[in-house]
């Protein structure tokens, strides 16, 4: 992935700024143009190719087109599509592997593209930018200069905090393991799980298994397995099964021998003579 900068340029110099609102089937003009410019997505799905290379921007995903560079929608987008858009004139340099370790020292430093976690200061910033835009004024230029700075500081400060995301997916991770110890007992899907935390099923699956290691099914089962250990000293194998969330006392034994090396009878019986010898 590329990554820009603007060195030697204290204040941006803003051209035009907006939001697109689209219904349905948005296809991006074929252009090249002497100007830079950031698109935001709020909502949908934008397809776009930018210097011969394909990109899916979802919500609250960016992307920098950098000026003299060719770019076009590859496919329409489905429903309804909406971005901010602003343009800029200001020489985007790509940086180098070399230069990437002093990019902490810069005013303004920006990946291609990347995904915006807390997006709603960033929003606000943009919405006053556009407010700014409309006005008619002798100082109007400036403003907007400024504006478009303050904006551009603050959109490079948040495209590359990835701290938010992790202190994100570890509260989301958190609140699933909880509804999951509430929850083992019973037959769920994963995208009944996904439905009730309001993320995609591909998404949840990923970032918990990056967070924990496992996955939902292993941490389920793990749950399951423990609270059997606990009952099968008083109750029958099946009666174990299905009140640790196993639908079947065949599969349920076959489980338990796997992650404990030894049959649930033969716990049973190893726990009772333990009982027995103390």
């Amino acid at each position: 992935m590329r990554r820009f900068t603007i060195k030697d340029e204290k204040t941006l110099n803003f051209s035009v700024c907006g939001q697109l609102i689209s219904k349905e089937n948005f296809l991006h003009m074929k252009r090249k143009i002497n100007e830079n410019v950031l698109i935001f997505v709020q909502q949908g799905k934008l397809y776009i190719n930018s210097n011969n290379k394909n990109f899916e921007i979802s919500e609250n995903q960016f992307i920098f087109l950098k000026a003299e560079e060719e770019h076009f929608g590859y496919r329409e987008s489905p429903g309804e599509l909406k971005y901010f858009w602003v343009h800029f004139k200001d020489e985007l340099q790509e940086l180098s592997e070399d230069e990437l370790p002093f990019q902490q020292d810069l005013d303004y430093f920006f990946p291609e593209t990347g995904t915006i976690y807390n997006s709603s200061r960033l929003i606000l910033l943009f919405r006053q930018m556009m407010d700014f835009s409309l006005e008619e004024w002798n100082q109007n230029k400036k403003i907007l200069n400024f504006s478009l700075s303050i904006f551009m500081m603050e959109f490079s400060k948040e495209a590359n905090s990835t701290h938010k995301k992790t202190n994100k997916n570890n509260s989301i991770i958190n609140d699933i393991c909880n509804w999951l110890k509430l929850n083992f007992q019973n037959d769920f899907s994963l995208e009944e799980l996904s439905s009730n935390f309001n993320l995609q099923s591909n998404y949840l699956s990923k970032i918990f298994k990056t967070t924990m290691k496992k996955s939902i099914i292993q941490y389920t089962t793990e749950l399951r397995i423990q609270a059997a250990k606990n009952l099968l000293p008083n109750f029958s194998v099946k009666e174990t099964a299905y009140s640790c969330g196993f639908q079947d006392e065949k599969y349920f034994m076959k489980v338990f021998k796997k992650n404990e090396g030894i049959t649930p009878t033969e716990y049973k019986q190893a726990f009772s003579l333990q009982n027995i010898n103390q």
